[in-house]
């Protein structure tokens, strides 16, 4: 596993916990609706960027799963 690949991990868990906090602030039922909207968008742009990070993975993935069939044609 690269140096790159630990980063992207903690990232990638970090932007989870974030999301999951989000969610328990929107849960209060004392903050008001600008407030509410705030944690919404930051929940949101959080939410984006840890899909992108997924879809990063998955074609890293299918990339290395390409390489290795195509070993096996060899």
């Amino acid at each position: 596993m690269s140096y790159k690949a630990v980063d992207e991990k903690k990232d990638f868990e970090m932007n989870l916990k974030e999301i999951e906090e989000c969610l328990e602030k929107l849960n209060d039922e004392n903050i008001g609706l600008h407030e509410s909207m705030e944690i919404y968008k930051k929940g949101m742009e959080t939410l984006k960027e840890a899909q992108k990070m997924l879809e990063n993975a998955q074609a890293q993935c299918n990339e290395i799963k390409m390489q290795f069939e195509t070993k096996e044609e060899e």
